[in-house]
């Protein structure tokens, strides 16, 4: 992913939360999605993309979709499910899309180990893959980590 990509989903984030966040305490907000005031500084600020785990925190506690979080609709769209395991999450949809993880790995030059590693719940996606993904098997995020 080029820096251009990355810096743009680091700036629809912090956008995002801005909104979201514009009447709420940060400090309030740290301790409802137990994450530190210092990071979601740097959230804000676009120094970085939270984790796919601080991304579902911030998106539960507003009750919006991931795609609003992370601009990729206007629609806020109130969601209030869990999100299961990821590797759950990730086999369904493969299963659902008719998508083999080489055909995956072939099509987005995401490195096979990775996806072998999410799919077997070894690790998560950083946001910036899961972006890639979802675009790639045409569906939403929410649906990609089993929030919608």
């Amino acid at each position: 992913m080029v820096k251009s990509e990355y810096e743009r989903i680091t700036s629809n984030f912090a956008e995002s939360l801005q909104e979201l966040a514009a009447d709420v305490n940060i400090g309030e907000l740290s301790a409802s999605v137990n994450i530190s005031v210092p990071v979601i500084y740097r959230y804000l600020r676009r120094e970085s993309v939270p984790s796919l785990c601080n991304a579902i925190a911030i998106a539960t506690h507003f009750g919006c979709s991931l795609d609003f979080l992370f601009g990729l609709t206007d629609k806020r769209q109130s969601l209030g499910k869990n999100a299961p395991p990821f590797c759950e999450a990730f086999r369904g949809i493969l299963k659902e899309r008719n998508c083999t993880r080489y055909r995956l790995q072939k099509d987005t030059a995401i490195p096979s180990q990775s996806i072998d590693d999410w799919y077997a719940g070894k690790r998560v996606p950083a946001v910036p893959n899961l972006i890639k993904i979802a675009e790639y098997l045409g569906c939403t995020l929410d649906e990609l980590t089993g929030r919608g």
